[in-house]
């Protein structure tokens, strides 16, 4: 059973606040009254004509008073001139180098964000899914009725959960960015990476950029409430807000969580989060009709029902690009389907020092010390399975980095192991006899097979509306759309955003 990274929730420290709140302009008046000459000439007739000014004496002293009342006017225009004049020129100066205020809010009166996107994975749910469960899927059908539906998702080789998440958010393969199982062993650390261990929080194994970086460097703010690798320091960075995984935390939290980001300060423009319990029924019953599956889809597809009402009730519902995935499929394994190491050598070669062996069941893999003992290995397992009808039947390939197939990309890494055994779907290649299947479904299959493929459907303001396509997407290419979608520079990477053209709108 796939699981995320297990510890303690912790989130990143504050950062200063750097919102600019509008400035309130000043809006200056002045009113000048102007004497009127009339006004004087009148008001010095009417004092002569109620006997105020008697004889020559009284006349000059007038005009003296006159004079001097009009030099004062005169000074008090002037002043009033340069003053009027000085305050045109400051006002005419704050309105030219003001910048420009964008709006706090949106057409439909929601706050306005930013470009903003919000991915979420649910582990193990495959498409199919959506018609089995019909009746619970209410949720991710709107989705798909208001945007965007591939008929598939393609994962990376191997298609876990580990490998497809990181790729998903750097678009690189596994052999490129590191992370080539859920358990691996690297011979140059000597060290081995499994789920939760010590060793997976250190930021040696996570090679590539990840979004959040890519978009934290760009000057964007991103948030992670549980994705692999976004509790790690990579390049010395981590999302600007993060969680620890702690698979405790209900699905409703964490949709709080986000949204309570969203309306910070601070809001970040890319947002990642991940559920998990349609993988777990999934490994535990198989990906067919239980009424325990049911209530898994049902529990999902209300966590995103949250979502879509937390961006209406924003009115940020056409402002959002929402993407919903998942990182692979399911198939049924039956223990009928079953076969051993120790049956098809007739020997236990795997010591743990001279052979180690990380993974069984979808593939068998193997490291080898000595060099000079893969080839003749590798012959002896081709030779028994292509002379046992039972063990062609369930292998479709023993692979070395020699003749890995050229669509896996599974090759240029010291930690991708010397020799794999791949099963087919439905079948489970174990260790020894005492190896034991306590599971009805799992994955890591050929990524290219049915079973494996997962889910991609989205809706947003840079997607289409009802474009249901029969066609398949890569994972790999997620990554680039993401960037395309933010106005970013993608990091180098193995994939284009290109091939989701026929998803997006004419407005990107």
């Amino acid at each position: 059973m796939s699981r995320l990274l297990a510890g303690r929730s912790i989130t990143r420290h504050d950062e200063e606040n750097n919102e600019s709140e509008d400035d309130n302009e000043l809006i200056a008046t002045s009113a000048h009254r102007h004497h009127d000459k009339r006004f004087d000439q009148d008001e010095n007739q009417d004092l002569e004509n109620e006997g105020f000014g008697q004889g020559d004496e009284q006349v000059n002293v007038m005009a003296k008073i006159m004079k001097e009342k009009s030099f004062w006017i005169g000074i008090v225009a002037v002043i009033g001139l340069i003053g009027l004049s000085v305050l045109l020129g400051l006002v005419a100066y704050q309105l030219w180098t003001k910048p420009e205020i964008i709006p706090d809010f949106n057409e439909n009166g929601g706050r306005k964000l930013n470009r903003t996107v919000i991915m979420v994975s649910i582990d193990g749910f495959r498409p199919d899914y959506l018609e089995m469960f019909q009746q619970e899927c209410g949720n991710l059908s709107e989705i798909i009725s208001n945007g965007v539906k591939a008929a598939s998702m393609t994962p990376i080789f191997p298609s876990k959960t580990f490998p497809n998440h990181y790729t998903l958010v750097t678009g690189l393969y596994a052999e490129s960015h590191g992370i080539i199982s859920n358990t691996f062993w690297d011979p140059n650390f000597k060290a081995k990476f499994s789920l939760g261990s010590p060793e997976s929080f250190k930021s040696r194994w996570w090679l590539g950029e990840p979004i959040w970086v890519t978009a934290e460097k760009q000057g964007k703010v991103s948030a992670s409430f549980f994705w692999p690798g976004s509790d790690v320091e990579i390049q010395g960075m981590y999302p600007t807000y993060y969680k620890r995984y702690d698979g405790r935390i209900d699905y409703e939290t964490r949709v709080k969580t986000v949204f309570e980001w969203l309306d910070s300060d601070k809001p970040p423009q890319m947002i990642l989060t991940y559920f998990s319990s349609v993988d777990t029924v999934g490994h535990n019953l198989g990906p067919i009709y239980t009424e325990e599956l049911r209530k898994s889809v049902r529990q999902v597809n209300d966590a995103v029902g949250l979502i879509l009402e937390g961006l209406k009730q924003r009115n940020l519902t056409e402002n959002v690009d929402l993407i919903i995935v998942s990182d692979h499929g399911m198939s049924l394994t039956p223990k009928s389907k079953i076969v051993r190491l120790t049956d098809i050598l007739k020997r236990n070669v795997l010591d743990g020092v001279e052979i180690l062996n990380m993974n069984a069941g979808p593939y068998l893999d193997m490291y080898i010390k000595n060099k000079t003992n893969i080839a003749p290995l590798y012959n002896e397992l081709v030779e028994s399975i292509s002379n046992s009808t039972e063990y062609s039947n369930a292998v479709e390939g023993v692979y070395t980095k020699l003749n890995m197939p050229e669509n896996f990309h599974f090759t240029n890494s010291e930690r991708i192991p010397d020799l794999i055994l791949l099963a087919r779907p439905e079948f489970s290649i174990l260790r020894n006899a005492a190896s034991q299947l306590n599971t009805k479904g799992n994955h890591g299959y050929n990524n290219e097979s049915p079973e494996m493929g997962s889910l991609f459907i989205a809706q947003g303001r840079h997607f289409k509306k009802g474009f249901n396509s029969p066609n398949r997407v890569r994972n790999l290419d997620v990554y680039s759309l993401i960037c395309k979608l933010l106005e970013i520079t993608p990091a180098p990477n193995n994939g284009t955003a290109d091939n989701f053209t026929p998803y997006l709108s004419n407005n990107l």
